[in-house]
């Protein structure tokens, strides 16, 4: 009975398309909670960090985008592999 009852949830959650989006929702969903912050506390700090380390400041509106709109675009599975490569840039 139990044997039977792990081979149907085992069929039932073996879709690859479902994995794909259990990793996407992860990964962007993470990814998007760090840019709302930003998104609604404003970008100052990250701004200040950058000018600190010599880079010019408006480079924390590319964060932004990095962190708000990759996320989304991951998540909605819409240009997902550019939208991955945007954010792996942003955390690095």
């Amino acid at each position: 009975m139990v044997i039977k009852l792990l081979n149907t949830v085992n069929r039932i959650l073996a879709h690859e398309d479902f994995g794909k989006f259990l990793l996407r929702l992860a990964v962007g969903g993470l990814m998007l909670f760090h840019g709302l912050h930003k998104l609604f506390a404003g970008i100052d700090g990250i701004s200040g960090m950058l000018i600190a380390k010599g880079f010019p400041g408006f480079i924390a509106y590319g964060v932004l985008l990095g962190e708000v709109v990759a996320p989304c675009l991951i998540i909605l599975g819409i240009l997902t592999r550019p939208a991955a490569l945007g954010l792996a840039f942003t955390m690095v």
